[in-house]
């Protein structure tokens, strides 16, 4: 037993360092470059300079609008994978952070059962940014992100179900009639009703592996089916926004004041030998207003976003669930499909699971195998967007059956995400069986935790 307890703890060890690793890659990068393909590199007068800053500054949002799109997607929200004991939802979702998060739920409201609380600890971490750790690359950074879709298709899932006590089923007496708690895909593990007073552990102890790869990414913004739509960005920027009367007054008294009179005329060669990139950050706030003088650009770059948040979105997955205690492994196949519906917003999305479920034989039950399929309904209650903060308080109705040798078993439940800060929420859940897996009795349960989305929470830094 205790050569489990390394394994396991060295699986969930190793799920951390990559969230911290990833983290640490992120918050070391330095500020994006200037955009590529301008011949910047020695403008012959000020005119030029300053025009040369404007198209650096405004072409660089056309990358920087895929990343926006991206991380707007509901379907990138943060949770634990359905095969937890405590997962916070029913319904697997298609997408995952483009980083890494981490989720933990434990145990909350649940009707009367001998089955110990249990606390799930799950990570996920893409194949892009391992990669771009690995190269020491910026993983938001716009040039780099728009050509890692097909390394952020990929991602691989750690975890830990860990219970607060090992108990034992009681059944068989006048009080013991045992209940046992909500199969969330971790199968509770429980002694019949004809069984001895005392039967055995029923410990939820386990480790969670596994992956998922995304087949259909139309919602991803690098998508080769968007390039016309980030296209008709790159038309309405084409034309040089010309830089107001008071910008240039602003940029010429700066650089006189610190590089002498005369500074953007006839001294202007030995003045650009001398700016620093302090110089050309300040000036880049003078030219700000200038950059998003087009109402036409703005309008069309919303417009392309909504059209990207409606598309739909396929995906595989394979999560594994290995019992340290008793044994019966749950092993989770499963497609995923993601669409937003209700209009073009792509605020309101529907989620969609169908799968094969196989649970190992265990200790005290013989091998199982049922088809499982559910649905969720994620309906946006509030929402609020500072700069570069944003907080959503979302609603997620949703429903699970799961069909094999012995009787249907079905659940509904809604999850309430309470918003914290940007990429940190708080889940709150309740829900109803018709039965559990092994006795034929309602259950009545609920779970809290607390959900962390790295690319969220590092898009929306300060610079």
């Amino acid at each position: 037993m205790s050569h489990w307890h390394k394994i396991s703890a060295y699986v969930v060890a190793c799920s951390l360092a990559l969230v911290s690793t990833c983290m640490a890659q992120s918050e070391s990068a330095g500020q994006q470059k200037a955009a590529q393909g301008l011949n910047c590199d020695s403008p012959p007068d000020f005119s030029t300079f300053v025009n040369c800053r404007i198209d650096q500054l405004t072409i660089k949002q056309l990358p920087a609008a895929e990343v926006t799109a991206a991380q707007k997607d509901p379907a990138k929200n943060a949770q634990a994978p359905s095969s937890s004991a405590t997962a916070s939802s029913l319904v697997d979702k298609s997408s995952v952070s483009d980083l890494a998060s981490m989720a933990l739920d434990a145990a909350g409201l649940s009707s009367a059962s001998s089955q110990p609380n249990t606390t799930s600890t799950t990570g996920s971490v893409t194949a892009y940014a391992l990669r771009n750790w690995i190269e020491k690359k910026d993983s938001l950074d716009p040039s780099v992100y728009s050509h890692g879709l097909n390394w952020r298709r990929f991602s691989l899932l750690l975890g830990r179900d860990l219970p607060d006590s090992s108990k034992t089923t009681g059944s068989g007496t006048a009080s013991g009639s045992s209940s046992t708690p909500q199969d969330r895909g971790a199968l509770p593990f429980a002694t019949s009703s004809a069984g001895a007073t005392m039967g055995p552990s029923t410990s939820q102890r386990g480790v969670i592996v596994g992956g998922k790869a995304v087949i259909w990414a139309r919602r991803d913004a690098s998508n080769s089916h968007n390039s016309p739509l980030f296209e008709q960005i790159g038309s309405a920027l084409s034309e040089q926004v010309t830089p107001s009367a008071a910008a240039i007054l602003a940029i010429t008294q700066y650089l006189d004041e610190k590089y002498g009179a005369d500074s953007t005329t006839k001294n202007w060669s030995s003045t650009w030998n001398k700016l620093t990139d302090v110089d050309k950050k300040n000036i880049d706030k003078f030219l700000g207003p200038e950059v998003k003088a087009s109402a036409q650009y703005h309008e069309l770059v919303s417009k392309i976003l909504k059209g990207i948040l409606v598309a739909p979105q396929l995906s595989a997955t394979y999560q594994a669930n290995l019992k340290l205690d008793n044994g019966g492994a749950l092993h989770r196949f499963a497609f995923v499909f993601d669409k937003s519906a209700f209009g073009t917003s792509g605020k309101i999305l529907t989620s969609s699971n169908l799968g094969f479920d196989y649970t190992e034989k265990s200790a005290t039950s013989a091998a199982k195998k049922q088809f499982r399929a559910s649905g969720d309904i994620q309906f946006p209650l509030w929402s609020q967007e500072t700069g570069k903060t944003s907080k959503e308080l979302t609603l997620d109705v949703s429903g699970q059956g799961q069909w094999g040798t012995k009787a249907p078993v079905y659940q509904t439940q809604l999850k309430l995400s309470i918003p914290l800060l940007t990429g940190v929420s708080v889940p709150l859940t309740c829900g109803y069986a018709n039965q559990t897996q092994l006795l034929k009795e309602t259950n009545v349960f609920g779970h809290v935790g607390i959900t962390l989305d790295l690319a969220k929470i590092l898009e929306h830094r300060e610079p």
